[in-house]
């Protein structure tokens, strides 16, 4: 069996041919798929001699950065006929491919659907490869590459968007308005963050929530978990340092104002308040565990291609619990270099969210110069005290500290501070009284703007 497949329609073949001198961009779109020039015995014309004539022009193409007039190329042909000793069949054969590659498409052909079925063959024809050549790579234990190249196999498409001109005035409002009050804008649950974040968590976007170790990370990314489940939406929370059960004991305690010896003290009351708030909402919670340091954005997105294929569940928020102990997509990168490393580790998940259109969320670490004296952190957290997460800084749409001094500790209360915030103003601080017992968030007073 071959390592690629072929396309079967010998109209197609030379309508490809055609379209490609014809439309420029159909040609630079495809040219990087179905050129096989540096494989010589690699074709995925069914016919091999479309595919000479295809490399040849795309290797003009590449040395003189523009496209053969017929002349140039008829004589290109024939110079390939005479170098390789072709016979006179053959040669005339390669010569015609050339001149009908030059006529015209008929009027009755649709550019748009030869542009559909070339795309579904190069599309098909990748899925194809990729799991020819996961054998080699499934006998290596190369897990991650196979999960690559099936993600790139699938996500080959020819972007029909050409940008927005600010010609198109009426257009751009109407998207931006469309954005701002778009469903798919996650409100936080609470007023005063929303108003700064012109209206909440946005879509294709990256937020990080900071503090030293114990200040409460996982307990601030519950609170924005729960709050956009009871709004309806599709939740999905992965963690990586609690367990699962453990995490939804605490998910459990937020809804029902339940602290984790009374959920289990009275099971059944648990199961019934439970139950009374599924039935108030549309939305869904999910919780995947992860061993710390276990897995990388590739192996979050084969999870969620798992979900859609086996439950038909596509998530709408998605909660990372955390950054620090997450791995790169590239198993090979060293964490010697914190900065550039998780800088990588952002990007990645940050890619996560704009192939899926939903906002994430996650957590990293502030270093020791972030901690006071007298316990808890200082008053101030700057980027110097962000350490390895200087390059998650560097990355993220949205990144806020924090604040929990000795006496915010004996009063129950932490602050939200701001450090940046590309949907909204920045250099804001938020006061919370925490509900340690059932680890529950209530927004108080802005304290600085």
């Amino acid at each position: 069996m071959g390592t690629n497949l072929k396309i079967k329609s010998k109209n197609l073949e030379m309508l490809i041919l055609q379209c490609s001198v014809q439309n420029l961009s159909f040609f630079m779109k495809i040219k990087s798929y179905l050129d096989t020039s540096n494989e010589q015995t690699k074709t995925y014309f069914d016919d091999e001699k479309f595919q000479i004539v295809f490399n040849l022009y795309c290797r003009f193409f590449d040395k003189h950065k523009k496209q053969p007039k017929i002349k140039t190329f008829e004589l290109l042909v024939e110079a390939y006929c005479n170098k390789t000793k072709q016979t006179d069949e053959t040669s005339l054969y390669l010569k015609n491919i050339a001149g009908k590659m030059y006529s015209p498409v008929e009027e009755e052909v649709d550019l748009e659907e030869i542009e559909e079925q070339t795309i579904n063959f190069i599309k098909e024809n990748r899925v194809y490869e990729s799991m020819m050549s996961a054998q080699t790579d499934m006998a290596e234990g190369n897990y991650e590459k196979i999960v690559s190249k099936m993600e790139e196999a699938v996500r080959v498409s020819f972007d029909k968007d050409l940008g927005l001109s600010i010609k198109d005035a009426d257009e751009v409002i109407y998207k931006l308005d469309d954005e701002l009050n778009s469903s798919r804008v996650v409100s936080t649950g609470f007023a005063n963050l929303d108003n700064f974040m012109e209206g909440g968590f946005f879509p294709k976007a990256l937020y990080c929530i900071s503090g030293i170790p114990g200040v409460g990370k996982s307990l601030v990314l519950g609170n924005f978990a729960v709050n956009a489940y009871l709004q309806g939406y599709k939740v999905l929370v992965y963690t990586f340092e609690m367990s699962n059960v453990r995490l939804f004991s605490r998910l459990f305690s937020n809804l029902i104002r339940y602290n984790s010896k009374e959920i289990l003290l009275d099971q059944e009351g648990t199961k019934d308040k439970i139950e009374a708030i599924i039935s108030q909402t549309n939305g869904d919670l999910i919780v995947k565990e992860y061993n710390a340091n276990s897995a990388s954005a590739n192996d979050l997105l084969a999870h969620i291609n798992d979900l859609s294929m086996y439950k038909g569940w596509k998530p709408d928020f998605i909660v990372v619990d955390y950054l620090l102990i997450m791995g790169t997509n590239d198993k090979k990168r060293s964490s010697d270099d914190s900065y550039r490393y998780f800088k990588v580790v952002s990007e990645e998940l940050r890619n996560i969210a704009k192939i899926l259109e939903v906002p994430i969320i996650t957590a990293a670490q502030i270093n020791r110069e972030g901690m006071s004296d007298r316990g808890g952190t200082k008053s101030v957290i700057t980027p110097k005290e962000i350490s390895e997460s200087r390059g998650i800084l560097d990355t993220v749409d949205f990144f806020s500290s924090i604040i929990q001094t000795s006496k915010h500790r004996q009063d129950n209360k932490i602050q939200l501070h701001n450090n940046k915030n590309r949907n909204g103003s920045t250099e804001w601080r938020i006061e919370y009284e925490i509900d340690y017992e059932h680890m529950k968030m209530k927004e108080g007073a802005i304290i600085s703007q």
